[in-house]
């Protein structure tokens, strides 16, 4: 089974206590929302398409690229490895 490191949550959020209607202390977290790996490749994607439309390609970009879209998670993917290296 292939695991992909996923960076965790992007912009996590602390769980919070309340008490439900009988009076118990609950203890709830919030969603965490993409995770740290979709982030890089949405900013990844947002300069692929940026490049193909300043060398030309703007015009036949379709949003349906599966290979710009596979670019941009192997960008994703180098720079959570990146985080793992010490300097």
């Amino acid at each position: 089974m292939n695991i992909i490191n996923d960076g965790g949550p992007a912009f996590p959020t602390e769980a919070r206590q309340y008490r439900d209607a009988n009076g118990y202390l609950t203890m709830v977290a919030d969603p965490a929302g993409m995770t740290l790996r979709d982030y890089f490749a949405a900013k990844a994607m947002q300069a692929l398409i940026g490049f193909s439309g300043a060398a030309g390609y703007g015009a036949n970009f379709q949003a349906e690229n599966k290979n710009l879209s596979a670019a941009a998670f192997f960008v994703a993917d180098a720079m959570l490895a990146a985080r793992e290296v010490k300097p």
